[in-house]
Order: C-alpha cells, then structure tokens, then sequence
C-alpha cells in the first residue's frame, strides 16, 4: 500500500488534475497527470461502477492496480518525478479480466511515458496546484 503522502485524496485535487491535466490512454487505462505542487508523486486509482457493480471487485480491481505501480516504483523507478495522476480504469475491464502481470505491463509503458514528459524542460511550466 502506498503511503498516505503518496495518495491523491482529496476531491478538490482529483477535479482540478482532471480539468487541467494531461492525458495519456492504454488499453486497460487512462491516466490524467500534472506536475505536483509536493516534491513526491502522488496517484490515485478510480473504478466506476460501470466497470464492476460490486464494491469488493472495484476494489479488488484498485489493489491490483496499486500493488502494480508500487512494486514498479520501487524497483524501476526509484527516482520518479513529482506528478500528481489519476489512474483511470476502463470500463470494459472486470474483475476476472484484470490480471496482475498484464497490468503491471501496461503500467509499466505509462509510467515510462510520464518518466519522459516530466524530463521535458516545458513540462515543469504546466501549470500545478498550490496549496
């Protein structure tokens, strides 16, 4: 589990990221991002109810997506720039469709991706939240 510092949590930031974010798709996600008024990143993982009706699949569908980008950051990506992102989940995926080794490929390919944008000079211009 990530830490709490390490979490998106409040509402206000997940709607302004939303609006003013970036966007990147995959097949099994979306991700919105923005550079991080924090010096750490920050993610959240979003499962509607269009995906799974049931809380405990959505859940469950969160927690392997969690484990994933942990496990990710830790070993491949130990120095990560400060983003704020929003993991999106598609709805076309279930809880039975939504295998470990699958997603963590896919997330693996996003987050090299926003590894990139954030080394881009521009990138440290689009505009953050300050709290």
């Amino acid at each position: 589990m990530f830490a709490r510092k390490f979490r998106l949590r409040h509402r206000q930031d997940i709607d302004f990221i939303m609006k003013r974010g970036e966007r990147l798709h995959s097949a099994k996600f979306a991700v919105w991002f923005l550079m991080s008024p924090t010096h750490h990143y920050r993610f959240t993982v979003i499962v509607g109810k269009k995906c799974e009706k049931s809380a405990v699949k959505r859940n469950r569908i969160k927690r392997i997506m969690r484990e994933a980008l942990r496990i990710l950051l830790m070993q491949k990506f130990p120095n990560f720039p400060n983003i704020d992102a929003i993991f999106w989940i598609r709805h076309e995926n279930t809880a039975e469709t939504f295998i470990f080794n699958e997603v963590a490929k896919e997330a693996e390919i996003a987050l090299e991706k926003l590894q990139k944008i954030a080394m881009k000079a521009d990138f440290g211009k689009i505009k953050s939240r300050h709290h």
